[in-house]
């Protein structure tokens, strides 16, 4: 075997190696949490960091407009949950665009680092 020979081995080798970890990065970046319940039982909302859902498009005096609305911290996302009542089942808090929407979760969540969802704790009264 000669140089020439033992260079394309490792050039295929690290080709390969190269290859799974674009495949094994995608799958981490592109495989959502389920959105199925929240991470504490005892907390009003479940937290899911980095995490982003399809926007409710039930607000405004049409009742078709995004619901999405400014909010400059975690605690005014929260009241503007709670003053929709029932419609606000979860909401997304991004703290970078002092943005808080209130979302659906019959659809995927998505992978998102500047958002945070936040899944409202269903109480169980019995």
């Amino acid at each position: 075997m000669d140089a020439t020979t033992g260079y394309i081995i490792v050039i295929i080798t690290l080709t390969v190696i190269i290859l799974l970890l674009i495949i094994i990065w995608t799958i981490s970046v592109f495989t959502a949490p389920a959105v199925s319940a929240p991470i504490s039982e005892e907390a009003p909302y479940g937290v899911y960091p980095g995490t982003d859902a399809n926007t409710l498009n039930t607000c405004g005096s049409s009742g078709t407009e995004p619901c999405i609305f400014p909010a400059t911290s975690l605690g005014q996302s929260v009241t503007t949950c709670i003053s929709f009542g029932d419609k606000c089942e979860a909401f997304v808090y991004t703290a970078s665009l002092q943005t808080v929407k209130l979302v659906t979760l019959t659809a995927t969540a998505f992978t998102n680092p500047l958002s945070d969802l936040y899944v409202k704790n269903v109480v169980d009264t019995t």
